[in-house]
């Protein structure tokens, strides 16, 4: 048997270290530069004490304590090879304490690159993605996010990133009537996985509900199959219509309270602007149908309009260089991606989820209900 030699930590971190980039452009989120970047201190190092270093700092705390702080993380280690970036990330996470997050019924394709790294197809690129949270819909969710930029010569494309706290902020300034509303009624969103369709998006499909499903499996049995994981990773609510398209029910807590060591505040922790949201930003409240859970009544325009622009109005623009490696505290901050033309772009991703996490508990007013809804912005 072979063994790896023991790593002199002293001496690593005397050669190599990681050490703090300015950014443009960043701001404070409770009392936390948002976001921050760091480089190591020889890009020329090789790709194994790289990984040493990146293990070291992880197991030290290091990355666990700046995403508290601060929320996201810019690594420009400057190499784009997706089999050594796949390295760099799986030294982090399972340093992290962490272990690999695989969801089921995303609703676009996420193709495997490395084990630990895998590419999402985005859609058209001529159109802004709004922010989400990511699996902040689902039961189960990752607490941390890496995305990898390996290629970056286009025209746009940028990373945006919001943190929940500024957007919580913005929401109890523009509409406080809203965030009490919420908080005491929840919201409720529908999401269907069709029986036919584009195979990712069918519900039998392996990569939604079908892992366990066989090709030689009765109606009844492929449904029972598929029930089963959609309550272990969606939601306990379901049902089916007539043509066996599965409609599942979200009952969302969009007001949350995170715990950052001696602090506590409100963070916005969903995903429905990316759902909901018009191309580049225009108001979609119109268009949508998310209501409130206790009545399932539809939430007025005025007040779809002012989460909206509070999410744009808090996005930070990342333009990720080819070798750059985004981490992102999930519970915290969500992302989403600006347009872009002309030349190449390709961002690989990586979720990662905390065993034995603390309870993410709902944030709920102190105050006494008003119950007056859906006043209009300048009313609140």
């Amino acid at each position: 048997m072979i063994c790896k030699p023991v790593i002199n930590i002293i001496s690593l971190l005397d050669m190599l270290d990681l050490h703090r980039i300015p950014l443009k452009g960043t701001h404070f989120v409770s009392n936390g530069e948002f976001p921050l970047a760091y480089g190591i201190s020889d890009q020329s190092s090789p790709v194994d004490q790289v990984v040493d270093l990146l293990r070291v700092k992880a197991e030290q705390g290091f990355f666990n304590s700046v995403l508290k702080q601060h929320g996201a993380i810019i690594l420009r280690l400057g190499n784009s090879d997706p089999d050594v970036i796949s390295k760099y990330v799986s030294s982090i996470g399972v340093g992290c304490g962490d272990s690999i997050f695989h969801s089921l019924g995303y609703d676009e394709e996420r193709t495997k690159v490395t084990d630990a790294l895998r590419k999402r197809e985005e859609g058209v690129n001529n159109t802004k993605i709004l922010q989400r949270n990511e699996c902040s819909r689902f039961v189960k969710y990752p607490t941390k996010i890496f995305l990898a930029c390996t290629k970056a010569n286009a025209e746009g494309g940028e990373i945006s990133l919001a943190h929940g706290h500024e957007i919580f902020q913005r929401l109890q300034k523009k509409a406080p009537i809203l965030v009490t509303e919420l908080s005491k009624r929840g919201l409720y969103l529908e999401q269907t996985w069709n029986n036919e369709g584009p195979s990712h998006m069918v519900w039998s499909s392996k990569e939604c509900f079908g892992k366990y499903i066989k090709d030689d499996d009765s109606m009844d049995e492929r449904k029972r199959k598929a029930e089963k994981l959609v309550i272990e990773y969606i939601s306990p609510y379901f049902r089916w219509d007539k043509n066996t398209n599965l409609i599942v029910e979200e009952h969302l807590k969009p007001l949350r309270v995170y715990e950052n060591e001696n602090k506590i505040y409100g963070v916005w922790f969903n995903d429905v602007c990316a759902i909901c949201g018009g191309e580049e930003g225009e108001a979609f409240g119109r268009v949508s149908k998310v209501a409130y859970d206790d009545d399932k009544s539809p939430i007025s325009e005025y007040n779809l309009d002012a989460i909206l622009h509070c999410s744009l109005e808090s996005e930070y623009n990342c333009q990720l260089q080819e070798g750059d490696i985004l981490m992102v505290d999930n519970r915290q901050v969500s992302y989403g991606r600006n347009s872009w033309k002309n030349g190449e772009r390709e961002i690989l991703m990586s979720s990662w989820d905390t065993p034995g996490k603390p309870q993410f508990n709902e944030w709920v007013k102190p105050d006494n209900y008003i119950g007056t809804r859906d006043a209009p912005i300048d009313q609140c």
